[in-house]
């Protein structure tokens, strides 16, 4: 079992890394990115790290390397220059290269000469665009200005600062700059001599997508109710993430006409040739056509080129499946192997294991199979509540709120109906519990049900390695609560052990004969404070075991005929207890290294567990750690960094504060089942 473990794992690990390499595999495949249409209707396409050229009508003429080019990288921009020259952005750097069409070579490299305050935008620039007497026009994005430079690179100007949020698309009409404050959901126009707005055009569509990405001038035909109005820019509009989105016309008047079929693609460029707009499509890896009335039309290009596309897409398919399929793997096998893991551990302890106590061996009632079904049913309903709840509140994931935000009406009144909701919904779930426990404790056979998890709990190597020579167990139950305690009677002592799902840790042990008073308080002698508490635990009455001079132990109790039995066997009990022959072996002492303990979960949650020996429990921890921090945390720092998008305060409040939760979850239970 042990080789069988350590195969697993060593597989599950050699298949992550398999899944790592197809992975780069499928993120090298790009497909087609920017466009730009030359004079002569010629069309220049990037495609991975390579330029491949179109004829008017689509067919594919060439095919050129990147590496033949000299370039070091897939080209994320291109624009045309007023020379006739083809100008290349590469992703992430901030060079400019033209390449002559005619020459087919790279003829000059252009670095933009940046000021220090927008240095580290200049490799971020979205987009870029020539004016006729070769002034360059960036937008920064992230940089929330446009930065103006002449035709040898020099800087010149910027925009005013707090014009934008975040600004993607930009394009030249005259003299005059066009440009889209993304986050805003304008058209600004700029004037080159000092950069300050002219206009300012404030976009109604109220569509899917909503942010501004590309946008040039467009060649649109009026609407066919007006012969006058016609369109002034041809933008893409993002949803969340600008990735997906749509195409749509924008008219002087603000309103906007959207391009049929266009909801949906992946808009990566876009670009008129002639009254036919052509847009790169990264979903389909195809070159989408419309008409200037927004129609859509065929794909553009030959047979050649969507032979030579969706032989690029297949490519990227497959070797996603392959990632896919090898991380699924290594999940399952990882799985599987710590699994196999966890059952060695427990048989090497089971067979160190001198003595192993069941509920059966003492005349306790076991939990039979029909009793585990009558378990599962009992809290079905607080299941189904939950899960409801999650589906109205979270769901879909990284939306905080879900669909009950979209129900509920903006401002501190939906919050206050969504507080009140989520109260009534805990009020519900209390409420169930204290009713279906009463029910079932007043049942004599349900009894093993409602104690289950404290007689199942008696197997466990942690009891047997505390019990002294001769030592019987009398009775089990629990304490519930946060923190819920086990509670074991013998013959001698009362031990309690702190609890979680997976690991028991000894807290405290009782002499018999140190307890005065044992008592159980029933539902109606409590006080209110005190029923609010029992009502939180789910307790049915109140364990209460008092010494000399101060309370030794007190709990709520759901297994009211279990702890009737403790108090009666306390009563017979601590009257004459027999000694021990021989104590046992103390359990070592954790002394001051909990703390060390506790400091390590707070700083990975998991490592303090598996510094305290519960790897199983370290391992859950961990998990939920890293996959907040690779699927929210890492994207988020990411993305604040750049800046690359505008984040709001309420998601990075959520991200933190699922982080800090973890943390703080793995802080107290190193503190909660530490030795002591």
């Amino acid at each position: 079992m042990k080789r069988i473990a350590i195969g697993c794992l060593a597989v599950a690990i050699a298949a992550l890394a398999l899944s790592l390499w197809f992975s780069s595999r499928a993120v090298a495949i790009l497909g087609p990115s920017a466009l730009a249409v030359m004079e002569d209707g010629t069309v220049w396409l990037s495609v991975d790290e390579g330029m491949w050229q179109l004829a008017p009508d689509g067919r594919l003429l060439s095919r050129t390397e990147g590496t033949t080019l000299g370039l070091a990288g897939p080209v994320g921009n291109l624009a045309r220059h007023p020379s006739g020259k083809l100008v290349l952005g590469i992703r992430d750097q901030d060079a400019l290269h033209f390449f002559d069409p005619q020459e087919r070579k790279m003829v000059e490299t252009l670095h933009p000469k940046w000021p220090p305050t927008l240095a580290r935008h200049a490799s971020r620039a979205i987009s870029f665009a020539f004016g006729t007497d070769g002034r360059l026009a960036v937008a920064t994005g992230g940089g929330h200005v446009v930065a103006l430079f002449d035709a040898s690179g020099a800087y010149l100007r910027q925009s005013p600062p707090g014009l934008y949020q975040f600004t993607n698309g930009l394009w030249w009409a005259g003299d005059t700059l066009w440009t889209t404050n993304t986050n805003g959901f304008e058209l600004i126009a700029l004037s080159p001599g000092s950069m300050a707005p002219l206009q300012t055009l404030r976009i109604l569509g109220t569509g899917q997508g909503r942010y501004l990405g590309m946008a040039v001038a467009s060649h649109g035909r009026p609407r066919a109710t007006s012969s006058e109005l016609r369109p002034l820019a041809t933008v893409v509009r993002f949803v969340n993430g600008m990735v997906v989105g749509r195409i749509v016309d924008v008219f002087p008047d603000g309103s906007e006409r959207e391009f049929a079929g266009s909801a949906g693609m992946e808009p990566r460029d876009i670009a008129w040739q002639g009254e036919r707009l052509l847009a790169v499509d990264g979903a389909s890896f195809s070159v989408r056509q419309f008409d200037a009335d927004g129609h859509a039309l065929p794909d553009f290009g030959g047979p050649d080129l969507r032979a030579a596309l969706v032989s690029l897409m297949r490519d990227k398919q497959r070797w996603g499946l392959w990632y896919r399929a090898a991380l699924f793997a290594a999940i399952a096998l990882f799985l599987v192997g710590f699994v196999v893991a966890l059952r060695v551990q427990r048989q090497e302890q089971a067979a160190r294991q001198a003595r192993v106590i069941t509920p059966l061996a003492l005349g306790i009632p076991v939990l039979s199979r029909a009793r585990r079904w009558q378990k599962a049913l009992l809290f079905l309903p607080v299941w189904l509540l939950l899960i409801g709840w999650f589906c109205l509140a979270v769901w879909p994931i990284g939306l905080p709120g879900g669909w009950l935000r979209r129900l509920l009406p903006v401002g501190p009144g939906g919050a206050v109906i969504g507080l009140l909701l989520t109260l009534a919904a805990v009020t519900l779930i209390l409420l169930y519990l204290r009713l279906a426990l009463a029910w079932a404790a007043a049942r004599p056979d349900w009894e093993p049900v409602i104690n289950a998890w404290a007689l199942q709990s008696l197997s466990r190597p942690e009891l047997a390695q505390v019990l002294e020579p001769n030592e019987t167990v009398r009775e089990t139950l629990l304490l519930a609560g946060l923190p819920a305690r086990w509670v074991v009677l013998t013959q001698r002592r009362i031990l309690v052990f702190s609890v979680n799902l997976r690991d028991r840790t000894l807290r405290q042990s009782i002499a018999i004969t140190d307890v005065g008073q044992a008592r159980l308080r029933r539902w109606a002698r409590l006080s209110w404070r005190s029923r609010l508490r029992s009502l939180w635990n789910g307790g049915l009455a109140k364990l209460e075991l008092g010494g000399s001079s101060r309370m030794l132990l007190s709990g709520d109790v759901v297994s009211v005929r279990t702890a009737e039995r403790v108090v009666a066997l306390l009563s017979l009990q601590r009257a004459r207890v027999p000694r021990p022959v021989r104590a046992s072996a103390p359990l070592p002492s954790a002394g001051g290294r909990w703390r060390w303990q506790v400091l390590a979960s707070a700083m990975v949650p998991g490592l303090g567990q598996w510094m305290q020996r519960r790897a199983g429990t370290g391992l859950i921890f961990f998990l939920a750690f890293a996959v907040l921090m690779l699927a929210g945390t890492v994207p988020l720092a990411w993305t604040l960094a750049g800046p690359r998008a505008a984040v709001s305060a309420g998601t990075v409040a959520t991200t933190l504060a699922g982080q800090l939760l973890v943390s703080a979850l793995a802080m107290w239970d190193c503190w909660n089942m530490r030795q002591r």
